[in-house]
């Protein structure tokens, strides 16, 4: 995924109830996968939103995230969020955030039950 590309899940701001659930995001790549120049995977609940959030389960060899890119399951509404789950061989992180402020780009804000699982042979930060 490039060019500011985004693949989202979840429940958008002021939508959903109580018996709401957003959708898993399933990626199953046997080769590598890369995220480049801003593209973003999302999975979340939204403020004023209801209901609760879903997984983002990425099952790859090699995972490449640069650029300002992101994988990000988060919740700022009522409900749970959901859980990131990554298993690759190798992760490699280059760059910051779009705004320059952070170089880990794997988010995951952890508040009410969610889980970050990563998996992995081998961490190349760059």
């Amino acid at each position: 995924m490039t060019g500011g590309s985004a693949l989202l899940a979840g429940i958008d701001a002021g939508l959903g109830d109580d018996g709401s659930r957003a959708g898993n995001i399933d990626i199953n790549v046997s080769d590598a996968i890369l995220l480049n120049d801003g593209s973003f995977i999302g999975n979340g609940v939204r403020s004023q939103a209801t209901g609760q959030g879903a997984d983002v389960n990425i099952l790859t060899s090699a995972l490449l995230i640069e650029n300002g890119a992101a994988v990000d399951v988060s919740t700022f509404g009522a409900g749970k969020g959901g859980n990131l789950n990554v298993d690759a061989q190798d992760i490699q992180l280059i760059g910051t955030t779009a705004d320059g402020r952070f170089r880990i780009v794997i988010l995951s804000h952890l508040v009410k039950g969610e889980h970050l699982v990563v998996i992995l042979s081998d961490l190349i930060k760059g």
